[in-house]
């Protein structure tokens, strides 16, 4: 490994650590694992040239930086002009990201390494920043989500019956989510309060897939809510899609796969507000008694 490529790294590596750590970094996470590749040796190198990591590490600094600009200021009546700025932040960062990763020759990094895709699931933790502020204990990224438990009974030496409680989980790529300890060897739960699926488009498998996800994870969480956010859709026009667990998908560019038109802003703020509601009829939804003294009603 060129000795100039290794310093390079170790630049760029120390100046993607400056910034402010949040569960939800996972493209951040992704850029600084590539350059710790490209620094352990040859074998196991990301980059291969200093132009290569300032083409792909560059753009990313100015999104971070102009992004976490923007975050600091969201809130109040600009709310809505500071979320178009994010959407044109992250506009031209995709742009740029998707230009280096398939230039001649293919793609520079798999579609395993999830180069692209991590773009949005970070996104999405930017975007819903503002409503985490005033939230105690829950959390926002990605999360392995209970979706069932199982209790497993055994008998041991002294004919003693040990009970062991066992979670089973599902890969979620973001979520709203709670943290519940339940036993007293340190099992802990990772509840989705609301589930989101990000990808870079949906067709017909990849949708059946997010049905079956969103299935599992609810069987844990009945209340949650779950959500696909993609970037186009690739269904056929007379595709029709039957009732199910999905509460809602997102195409933020409202296009069919490869056409790659502008990410629309007004579908980025109705993202938004649809978890700013989620996440106020959770709130309301409290005690009975409680429901009844605010509403009149009580919501089963």
């Amino acid at each position: 490994m060129n000795d100039e490529v290794k310093k390079a790294s170790l630049l760029y590596l120390a100046q993607l650590q400056k910034f402010k750590n949040n569960n939800f970094d996972v493209h951040k996470d992704n850029l600084i694992k590539k350059l710790q590749n490209t620094i352990c040796g040859e074998k196991s190198a990301s980059f291969k040239t200093v132009e290569d990591i300032r083409l792909f590490i560059e753009p990313y600094i100015e999104f971070r930086t102009k992004t976490d600009s923007l975050v600091l200021c969201m809130g109040g009546e600009r709310l809505e002009d500071l979320q178009v700025q994010m959407v044109n932040v992250l506009q031209k960062y995709k742009d740029a990201a998707y230009n280096m990763n398939n230039g001649e020759g293919g793609p520079y990094f798999t579609s395993q390494s999830k180069y692209e895709p991590t773009i949005l699931e970070e996104f999405m933790g930017f975007l819903l920043s503002p409503l985490m502020r005033n939230l105690h204990n829950i959390k926002c990224g990605p999360v392995k989500a209970y979706s069932e438990m199982n209790i497993e009974v055994s008998i041991d030496e002294n004919n003693l019956a040990i009970t062991n409680l066992a979670q089973k989980t599902k890969n979620q790529d973001f979520s709203i989510y709670t943290e519940k300890e339940i036993s007293s060897d340190g099992l802990i739960l990772q509840i989705p309060l609301i589930s989101i699926e990000c990808k870079t488009y949906i067709d017909k498998t990849m949708l059946e897939g997010s049905i079956n996800t969103a299935k599992r994870i609810k069987s844990g969480n009945p209340k949650g809510k779950f959500y696909v956010v993609s970037e186009t859709w690739d269904l056929s026009e007379n595709e029709t899609v039957n009732p199910n667990e999905i509460d809602n998908v997102f195409i933020i560019r409202k296009c069919k796969r490869r056409t790659h038109e502008a990410i629309d802003a007004n579908v980025v703020k109705d993202i938004f507000n649809t978890i700013k509601n989620d996440l106020l009829g959770l709130k309301l939804n409290t005690r009975p008694l409680d429901q009844i003294k605010k509403t009149g009603k009580l919501k089963l």
